[in-house]
């Protein structure tokens, strides 16, 4: 009975110790982090494209399955109207159900809680694991900020990914439990089913996958301990290691069965597994990051080291956060040697994750030196190749130190044991030094500024969520702006303006579109022009077409649907914004003003032009510009690939046709005038088929000359929203055609 009681009494001090390490490491993400803490609805960690895709993502799961019951891996919000796959993302869906009502706030209120509980959980993880294998939990506090507050976990939890690491440090402790038989079995098959699950749906396959080699890592080293072997080869713990992972799969099988059909109907490369060797290089660690302070870190920029290391920083600082930090090494080259057996096993994996990070080719400062990593051989094997960031494998790195650490610390306090008050007081301050070394904010700095983003949302977009209908926004610019370091920013600053609005954007994304996206943009002359003019270039609309461009753009609109259209006045410069507005005044009227943004309505423009002329859409993907001299000056032609599609749309011939074609889906046969100027490398012909049904019908052949020419054709159409699909093919032997100034006009 005592003995009950005692266990009792053992189990709750442990249970509010725990609570206790929570509190405390929470209590340094609020002191770390505490731009976003003063200005939680308003700041968010992070900066470019990632804060406002990882906001997102937290909103989008929880409002795909409770509001707009869809799926959670395709979206029609993003890249109006084909949608976007979510399938190559991490998109975190048990974060975006467990902090689902901390959405009804605002997006930001959600992430940043999101953000901040990371840490603590993070750190909380490790102290169970480090007070499992040490027995101390002032040792362990100290293991749990060196995981939680490493410069690695700061860089890289600007992705929503590698936010939730804790889940490795669990799940070592609830297999290291299985594996020395300890504890009740079935409470162990449940915890590590749950931190494997749990890491792919809070996080992302890739951490799954880390969880995996460190606990093949763990089972590979007690099976060659001879004291070990026969428990790892016994019934009672291979059986509950296969069961916990047949519990992982089920329990993680809503995320990953989808995935999984995708995989295999698209391939890996579809999710983008497979990086280019000079990827891999740009994604991995540079041998001296793992002893120059973070980016992210306040003694960097308060001495200045990145004015002269800034090779270090690389496409993204996040992905090269190594530093472990003097403190964490010297507790860690202490537990080493004071515990050398025990330590052998962290070492191993410690090394081997952080040659791993270096990389297919080791760079040491500037130099890519020709010295090969082992990071080639685990490139080859094509699942594990998820794990595309060589930098990604510096968490092992991290998680191995920190247990190495917990020793070291623990040596060190052994003689404190019995003086509570002097062991807390050295705790403390050894915290407070390996804080300052791997996660000093910089306070002050201006840099501070640069780490956090200030994120509001227009009037506009919050008023457009009471607004009834389905309709889409179009956000100018939303074409990638190649002028800027983050080309899709205000892509991505869009696609999060759909956690506010609820309606779908039109190009709206967090990564390049790919051809087809970005052919549904450049349909709209205004979103390809807008772009040009935010980077700085003249308006210019590259088509072999020659016709009106404002009735181009207010067709594809009625086509998209595009209720309004939003201009991020941020992107433009007072010059710039001056050309545009000229022309969104003239077309559309007077906009609504909002913070940084100005919102046009496009129904009256769309409904005064609608169907009123001629409007054709070359297919881009068969078109290729061409530059020649013709009489003096440049011309700009085009050659059409393969059999040169144009969809052509007609207008009505009479206000009274126009009407009964919108409203009574009556058809009107009209005939057009179709004229162009056109060469060719020899004589020959061209001929202009229109599609029937699943065929095509020739309807003009043209004679071209090798010097330039103009030529008239009539071709018949419909009139109104189907659309005629016509090709250009050039005969067998003409060579090359070039045309240029493509027009269609009535015939009458």
């Amino acid at each position: 009975m005592a003995s009950a009681q005692h266990e009792k009494a053992v189990a709750r001090h442990r249970s509010m110790a725990i609570m206790a390490a929570f509190i405390a490491y929470l209590a340094i993400s609020l002191a770390v982090f505490y731009p976003a803490v003063i200005h939680i609805g308003s700041t968010v960690p992070g900066s470019g494209v990632t804060p406002y895709q990882d906001m997102w993502f937290a909103w989008w799961s929880a409002y795909a399955v409770f509001s707009a019951h869809t799926g959670i891996y395709h979206t029609t919000l993003l890249s109006w109207p084909l949608g976007s796959s979510l399938y190559a993302y991490s998109t975190a869906p048990l974060l975006s159900f467990a902090f689902a009502p901390l959405g009804l706030l605002g997006a930001i209120y959600e992430y940043n809680t999101i953000f901040l509980i990371g840490f603590a959980f993070s750190g909380i993880c490790m102290y169970v694991l480090a007070e499992y294998l040490s027995g101390n939990r002032y040792a362990a506090f100290i293991a749990g900020i060196i995981f939680a507050f490493s410069a690695f976990h700061i860089g890289e939890s600007s992705h929503l990914s590698m936010l939730y690491i804790g889940w490795l440090p669990i799940s070592i402790y609830f297999l290291l439990r299985l594996m020395r038989h300890e504890g009740r079995t079935y409470l162990n098959i449940i915890g590590m089913a749950l931190s494997i699950a749990f890491s792919t749906t809070t996080a992302s396959v890739q951490l799954t996958i880390l969880i995996m080699l460190v606990m093949g890592a763990v089972i590979a080293a007690g099976l060659l301990d001879k004291a070990q072997r026969e428990k790892l080869t016994s019934k009672r713990f291979v059986i509950p290691l296969i069961a916990s992972f047949t519990a992982a799969f089920a329990i993680g099988s809503w995320s990953y069965l989808p995935l999984a059909l995708y995989l295999y109907h698209n391939g890996l490369a579809a999710s983008g597994y497979y990086p280019t060797a000079t990827q891999y290089v740009l994604w991995s660690d540079n041998a001296a990051s793992y002893f120059v302070p973070s980016y992210y870190n306040g003694l960097s920029h308060l001495f200045g080291i990145y004015g002269s290391v800034s090779y270090l920083v690389g496409p993204d600082p996040s992905q090269r956060s190594a530093y472990l930090g003097y403190s964490v090494l010297a507790l860690a080259l202490y537990g080493i040697y004071t515990e050398r057996r025990r330590a052998a096993l962290w070492v191993s994996i410690g090394i081997a994750a952080a040659w791993l990070s270096l990389g297919p080719w080791l760079q040491i400062g500037p130099t890519i030196t020709k010295i090969p990593g082992i990071y080639l051989i685990y490139a080859a094997i094509p699942f594990l190749r998820v794990v595309r960031e060589p930098a990604r494998f510096g968490l092992i790195a991290v998680f191995a130190a920190s247990i190495l650490a917990c020793m070291g610390m623990r040596r060190l306090l052994e003689s404190k044991q019995h003086q509570r008050k002097r062991a807390i007081a050295i705790t403390a301050i050894a915290g407070l030094i390996i804080l300052i070394d791997i996660a000093m904010p910089p306070l002050g700095h201006p840099f501070a500024a640069q780490i956090f983003t200030n994120v509001s949302v227009p009037l506009p977009y919050s008023k457009l969520s009471d607004v009834s209908g389905n309709y889409s926004v179009l956000t100018l610019p939303s074409m990638p702006v190649k002028s800027i370091s983050e080309p899709n920013l205000y892509a991505a600053i869009s696609a999060y303006y759909t956690s506010v609005s609820k309606k779908p954007a039109v190009g709206a994304g967090f990564t390049s579109p790919n051809a087809t996206d970005q052919l549904l943009l450049y349909n709209i002359p205004l979103a390809a022009e807008a772009s040009n003019l935010s980077d700085g270039s003249e308006t210019y609309y590259n088509s072999p077409v020659a016709q009106n461009l404002t009735n181009q753009t207010l067709l594809t609109l009625y086509n998209y649907n595009t209720g309004y259209v939003t201009v991020l006045t941020n992107a433009y410069t007072k010059q710039e914004l001056s050309t545009l507005n000229s022309y969104m005044y003239g077309v559309f009227g007077t906009p609504y003003n909002g913070t940084n943004t100005e919102t046009f309505g496009t129904s009256y423009a769309i409904n005064q032009s609608i169907y009123k002329s001629y409007v054709a859409y070359p297919v881009g993907s068969y078109w290729i510009g061409r530059q020649f001299l013709v009489n003096g000056s440049i011309e700009e032609t085009w050659s059409p690939i393969g059999n040169g599609p144009i969809v052509v749309y007609a207008p009505y011939p009479n206000t009274t046709a126009r009407t009964n074609g919108l409203y009574y889906g009556e058809t009107y046969k009209t005939v057009a005038n179709m004229s162009f100027y056109a060469f060719s490398g020899k004589n020959g012909t061209i001929t202009i088929e229109e599609q029937n049904g699943t065929s095509t019908t020739p309807i003009a052949v043209v004679n071209t000359t090798v010097s330039e020419q103009h030529y008239d054709v009539y071709v018949p159409m419909l009139s109104g929203p189907r659309g005629n699909t016509m090709f250009i093919i050039p005969s067998n032997g003409t060579g090359e055609i070039y045309l240029a100034g493509l027009r269609f006009s009535s015939a009458v």
